[in-house]
């Protein structure tokens, strides 16, 4: 069976509303890191209302688990885990309620995005060592439409099981899907806070609170400026200019 290729016509532009920046020599922010999460539904593991402050001896002491499986994720006993920050879950108060059927890009930009990579925790106030209020810094490194967008993939109506150049699904991307995945991808700031029940929540609105996606206008402002190139398109296969390749590197 031939492999789909889900994100359709490498050859094709569906979409020129995405930027691309080439930076080099910025310093990395340091975050304190917490739990991963699964790319559509994010759950996060939390600490329970005792849970002790950051950099003790003892802040990771329980006892771990063996390999395991199965849908339930598996946590050591004092923690437990609930859905939190989900893809599609408001930021502001000014965020679409999610619908799976009825997405668009202006929503998306509005909304968690999608597939949790790097997940980093700052304690707020800025400077304090707070472990009940922070910003959660989160990486969507990647989407996979053909898990977010019905219909996306539509059985082929000539597959051949025999033939190992036979697609047994086709894809259908838009442009308003593509529009949609573009702001799905990048980075969520988000203001959390963790009551005395030791259940954590978001804080709409928060004054952190940012959504950053392959379409929002950066300008950087690293004191080494020799090392960063502008702003380019991103076209289909699009060239990246390093300062190892000068003539850019498709």
């Amino acid at each position: 069976m031939k492999q789909i290729e889900y994100e359709g016509d490498k050859a094709k532009v569906y979409s020129d509303a995405g930027t691309a920046a080439v930076v080099l020599g910025i310093p990395s922010v340091a975050a304190q890191s917490t739990p991963t999460a699964s790319p559509a539904a994010s759950p996060a593991s939390q600490a329970s209302p005792a849970a002790s402050p950051v950099g003790t001896t003892d802040s990771l002491s329980f006892v771990g688990l063996g390999l395991g499986s199965g849908e339930v994720p598996a946590v050591p006993a004092g923690y437990t885990v609930v859905p939190f920050l989900r893809w599609g879950d408001p930021l502001f108060s000014n965020s679409p309620v999610f619908d799976p059927l009825v997405q668009s890009a202006s929503a998306q930009a509005l909304q968690m995005g999608y597939g949790c990579d790097y997940i980093g925790f700052i304690p707020l106030p800025i400077g304090s060592g707070s472990v009940d209020h922070g910003l959660l810094l989160v990486n969507h490194e990647y989407t996979n439409p053909e898990l977010m967008f019905p219909a996306y993939l539509k059985s082929n109506p000539e597959y051949d099981a025999t033939d190992e150049e036979s697609a047994e699904f086709l894809v259908n991307p838009t442009k308003e899907i593509v529009d949609t995945e573009l702001e799905a991808h990048s980075m969520s700031f988000v203001e959390v806070q963790r009551d005395g029940s030791g259940a954590w929540t978001v804080v709409i609105d928060g004054e952190y609170n940012r959504r950053i996606t392959a379409t929002t206008p950066m300008a950087p402002t690293s004191s080494r400026r020799a090392s960063i190139r502008p702003v380019l398109p991103l076209p289909a296969r699009s060239t990246i200019v390093r300062a190892a390749s000068p003539h850019g590197t498709p």
